[in-house]
C-alpha cells in the first residue's frame, strides 16, 4: 500500500477535485483504507456533486424554463438594419427550418437585471398587443428572442421616418393604434405588472393580416419590459421606489420623486403608466412631443413642478373625445386620471366613430 502526503489545511483552501489531485502526486504519508480519510473523500466528492448542482441550477433559473437557442439556429438578416438602443440592440433573424421571422434583442452587458427581469415579466404575458418570448440564448451576451415586428416603432411613424407613414394614415388608424395600446394596457394592469417605460418608441407596429374595414393596416405590439415590475412580486416594494423611465413621458410624481428629491412612497402606480399613455394619445393627435421647443430640464423641473399644463392643438378632424383622453390622463393629480379599462372602452368608441369619416388633413 503506497502512502502520501496530505495536508488538510491547505485542502481547504482549494478546490476538492484539484485537492484529491494533489493528493495523489505526493510522495508522503497518509493511509487510504482510513475511515478518517474515506470519509473525507465522500466529503469532497459530495461538496462537488453540490456544486455541479448549483451551477446546473442557476443555468436552468436564468433560462426561466423557456427555450434555449444557440447562433447556429439562427440565421441573421444581413439585410435589415441594426437597431441601436441604450443597453441592447435589435437585429432581425429566421430560426433555421422554421423560416420565422424574430428579433434578436442583444444586451451589451452580461448577466443584468435588466435582462432577467424582462424574462420573467414576458413569462407571465400572452396577449395579440404584446410582444411575444420565444426564446432566450447564452452566449458573448444575452439576447431575448420576441417576435420580428415588420413595421417601425410609433416614435418613427410619427416623426414620419418610416416611408411618411403618419401622412399617409387616416384617423381611424390612429384612432384604433391608441386603441390596441390601451387594450394592451389593460390587459397588464389586470395581471398587476407596471410597465414603468411605456413610450412610443417602446411601441411596435407590424403589418396586419385582418386589415379593418381596409382603414387600418398596423398591428401594435407592446415592447421593452426591462423596466417593468409585477405588485405581486415578492421584491416590488424596492424595486418600485427606484425612478427609471423616460423624462418626457414620465409622470409629475416620478419626475418629483428623481429630481426634486421629494420624499413619495411608491411613486409609480397604475396611474403612472395612464400619464405616459397620455403623452402618446398627444402625439397621435399632434403629431409631436409635447413642449419639444423647450429645453429638456426646464422642462422636467416645471412638469415636476406642476407649471405646466399640456395645450394639444390637434391635427383636423381629430374627434374631441381624443382630445379629452389626453387631457385627463396626464392630469396633474394622479387620483383624476383614469383606468385603462374605462380608456378602452371610451377610445373603442371613438374609433368606430372615426371610421365613419376617417380622413384627416394636416
Amino acid at each position: 500500500m503506497h502512502s502520501f502526503k496530505l495536508d488538510k489545511n491547505q485542502i481547504k483552501q482549494r478546490s476538492p477535485l484539484k485537492s484529491i489531485e494533489e493528493a495523489f502526486t505526493d510522495d508522503d504519508s497518509i493511509n487510504l483504507d482510513s475511515i478518517e480519510f474515506s470519509t473525507y473523500l465522500d466529503n469532497l466528492l459530495e461538496k462537488e456533486n453540490s456544486l455541479i448542482e448549483k451551477i446546473q441550477g442557476s443555468f436552468e433559473s436564468q433560462s426561466y424554463d423557456v427555450p434555449i437557442f444557440q447562433l447556429s439556429d439562427l440565421e441573421v438578416d444581413e439585410n435589415t438594419k441594426i437597431k441601436y438602443g441604450s443597453t441592447s440592440t435589435v437585429q432581425k433573424a429566421f430560426i433555421l427550418n422554421q423560416n420565422l421571422p424574430v428579433a434578436v434583442k442583444k444586451y451589451k452587458l452580461k448577466n443584468t437585471e435588466s435582462f432577467k427581469n424582462e424574462i420573467k415579466i414576458l413569462k407571465k404575458i400572452s396577449h395579440e398587443n404584446v410582444l411575444r418570448l420565444i426564446g432566450v440564448m447564452n452566449d458573448q451576451n444575452d439576447s431575448i428572442i420576441t417576435d420580428w415586428c415588420s413595421g417601425p416603432n410609433l416614435y418613427e411613424f410619427l416623426n414620419s421616418k418610416h416611408e411618411d407613414c403618419y401622412d399617409k394614415s387616416n384617423m381611424f388608424e390612429l384612432m384604433d393604434i391608441a386603441y390596441q395600446i390601451s387594450n394592451a394596457m389593460d390587459y397588464l394592469h389586470s395581471l398587476r405588472i407596471l410597465h414603468r417605460d411605456l413610450k412610443s418608441k417602446n411601441v411596435f407596429l407590424t403589418e396586419s393580416k385582418n386589415s379593418e374595414n381596409g382603414l387600418a393596416h398596423w398591428q401594435v405590439k407592446i415592447g421593452d419590459f426591462n423596466l417593468a415590475i409585477c405588485l405581486d412580486d415578492a421584491n416590488v416594494q424596492k424595486i418600485q421606489t427606484r425612478c427609471e423611465g423616460s423624462y418626457y413621458w414620465m409622470a409629475p410624481e416620478i419626475i418629483n420623486k428623481k429630481y426634486n428629491d421629494q420624499v413619495i412612497n411608491n411613486p409609480y402606480t397604475f396611474k403612472s403608466d395612464v400619464y405616459s399613455f397620455g403623452i402618446i394619445m398627444y402625439e397621435l393627435i399632434t403629431g409631436n412631443l409635447p413642449f419639444k421647443d423647450l429645453d429638456p430640464m426646464v422642462m422636467v423641473l416645471k412638469v415636476g413642478r406642476r407649471s405646466l399644463k399640456l395645450d394639444p392643438r390637434p391635427i383636423p378632424n381629430t374627434p374631441k373625445g381624443a382630445v379629452e383622453i389626453v387631457k385627463i390622463c396626464t392630469d396633474s393629480n394622479r387620483d383624476i386620471r383614469p383606468d385603462f379599462k374605462d380608456i378602452k372602452s371610451q377610445l373603442f368608441l371613438i374609433k368606430n366613430e372615426s371610421s365613419r369619416n376617417p380622413l384627416k388633413k394636416i
